[in-house]
């Protein structure tokens, strides 16, 4: 079995600081990383763009966790601070393992 990628790009609602968004952010990271399948979670930014990577161990724990996310109160100030309507979302399973000689992060 495979891990599965959670892909997320999203812009932020109009007057959210990039402040109050990473709080939100905090307490949506604290909610993911206890629930089962969390691996990792990666959170970058291109301009006003904001992407998601989160990394599962199985499209099963990634499925379980975005419907219970919508429920959790701790991920209520990520979906307030997120313009929903600029939201794009993918669920995809690695394809190989890869990995770079020599690359550091």
């Amino acid at each position: 079995m495979s891990n599965v990628l959670e892909l997320a790009t999203y812009r932020l609602r109009a007057g959210v600081t990039e402040e109050q968004y990473l709080a939100a952010s905090d307490s949506l990271m604290t909610w993911a990383k206890v629930q089962p399948g969390f691996i990792s979670r990666d959170l970058v930014r291109h301009e006003d763009k904001w992407i998601d990577v989160v990394w599962w161990a199985d499209r099963a724990a990634a499925e379980q966790a975005l419907e219970a996310a919508g429920r959790a109160p701790e991920a209520e100030p990520f979906f307030a601070a997120v313009d929903m309507d600029a939201f794009e979302w993918v669920i995809a399973e690695q394809a190989a393992d890869q990995v770079v000689a020599g690359a550091t992060v």
